[in-house]
């Protein structure tokens, strides 16, 4: 019955749903900070608290995304290569403030910027299938 009530909202949002029922809602579980390398964790707690970033970034490809769902459109993988650019823009910001050893491409391998895109994916994911309290 849980799984019914998934695929109705996977469906809903415009998931792909064929992978679900191999392994039902745990395909695109959120994970979280501490489940993440240590260049991950560190380049998802810089980017998602740097204000610029959210503005300039986050805030266009959430409205991307949600405009993708809409249209019925929306393909999770597919998503993950926009938070990549997310994560690329983070980890230069990053580099750029912090300085350090080396340059943001060294500081965060494409492993970690990937594994930063695809949790940013899943928390997008999460909060689209929360519903939105209405005050009143």
């Amino acid at each position: 019955m849980a799984h019914d009530k998934l695929a109705k909202l996977a469906n809903e949002l415009g998931l792909k749903t064929k992978a679900r029922k191999a392994h039902h809602a745990t395909a695109h579980a959120p994970r979280t900070v501490a489940e993440e390398s240590a260049e991950a964790r560190e380049l998802m707690l810089f980017g998602t608290n740097d204000s610029s970033l959210y503005h300039s970034r986050e805030v266009p490809i959430i409205k991307n995304l949600q405009g993708k769902i809409a249209s019925g459109k929306y393909d999770s993988e597919k998503s993950v290569a926009l938070w990549k650019y997310w994560a690329e823009d983070a980890a230069k910001r990053y580099a750029k403030e912090f300085g350090g050893s080396g340059t943001w491409n060294v500081m965060f391998p494409p492993a970690a910027r990937t594994e930063v895109a695809r949790a940013m994916r899943d928390r997008f994911e999460a909060e689209q299938r929360t519903p939105t309290r209405r005050k009143g």
